[in-house]
């Protein structure tokens, strides 16, 4: 019984096409970056694609091959209308009765174990640039609109807003 105890390598990806990658990402195109691997180490940089049709840049790393630790951060730009077609159902239902215009930079912060037995977390980070916010029924007319929102099992939190308010 044989095994490496001290191995390291690199493996490059250009332009490669991924299938079935999870259960909940059904295919991840267009893949171009860098993994390094080391004995309980495996890291991506750079690692750049497409998901939906929506460009990604993503970088992270696993950590013990036995307990399968995950630590990862994907950055998407586009616009909030395709942003909000890509959050997860409970996400998207405490937006619905908002009307969410605008440009953002949405940042998915993954951490903890890939084995069957164990969860990863979520929390995602949405940078909103030059948005609009309108929701008739609240008196809410709001331009200009600049925030981070986050949202994780917690709830929603805004920081750092900015906006222009209509007096309706």
């Amino acid at each position: 019984d044989k095994k490496f105890r001290d191995y390291r390598g690199t493996l490059e990806l250009v332009d490669v096409d991924g299938r079935n990658v999870s259960k909940k990402i059904d295919a991840l195109d267009g893949l171009s970056g860098t993994f390094k691997f080391k004995p309980d180490l495996l890291t991506a940089s750079s690692l750049r694609g497409r998901y939906k049709d929506v460009p990604f840049e993503a970088s992270g790393a696993l950590r013990s091959f036995e307990r399968l630790a995950i630590e990862a951060d994907v950055r998407l730009d586009m616009d909030v209308d395709r942003m909000q077609t890509l959050l997860p159902a409970a996400h998207r239902e405490k937006l619905k009765d908002f009307d969410l215009s605008g440009e953002c930079e949405a940042h998915a912060d993954l951490s903890g174990s890939l084995r069957k037995d164990s969860k990863v977390e979520t929390a995602y980070r949405l940078v909103l640039r030059n948005a609009a916010l309108r929701n008739d029924a609240k008196k809410i007319a709001w331009t200009k609109l600049a925030a981070n929102v986050l949202m994780d099992d917690e709830g929603v939190r805004i920081e750092e807003a900015r906006f222009l308010a209509s007096g309706k």
